[in-house]
């Protein structure tokens, strides 16, 4: 797994834009809201659903769901909506989806949660053991 970093002027601006739709805590839901608001960046690939995880204290990264950029980088706009806006954040992520349509259809399979704690149970498993094999904790 690869390390990813915070493009904060976007992720700032993202969350200036649709303040209104981001909640913190909701990341889930926060991303599914902003997909709905820039679909064309979505569906052009400029702009993934990613789901991984986010740096927390030491080596303790929690289950989060993002934005990530073609270039790699993180556009994390809830970040902005919790009382820990911090720039200081490194991602790794377990999962981007290629296609909307893919991640619509994960969605629609776990019933409409847009947490995908069924579709992406392997993935995460494997994914937790490389963190543990590598010094890092991912919870969450």
């Amino acid at each position: 797994m690869e390390q990813h970093f915070l493009n904060t002027e976007l992720s700032r601006e993202v969350y200036k834009k649709y303040r209104r739709g981001i909640k913190a805590k909701e990341c889930y839901t926060n991303v599914f809201f902003i997909l709905s608001k820039e679909f064309s960046k979505f569906q052009s690939g400029e702009w993934r659903v990613a789901y991984g995880f986010v740096s927390s204290i030491d080596h303790i990264f929690c289950r989060h769901c993002f934005i990530l950029e073609r270039d790699g980088r993180v556009i994390d706009p809830a970040m902005f909506a919790s009382d820990r806006d911090t720039t200081e954040r490194t991602y790794f992520v377990m999962k981007a989806f290629e296609k909307i349509e893919d991640y619509i259809s994960a969605i629609d399979a776990e019933n409409g949660y847009p947490s995908l704690g069924r579709h992406l149970l392997k993935t995460e498993m494997k994914a937790q053991e490389w963190g543990a094999e590598n010094g890092y904790l991912f919870i969450g």
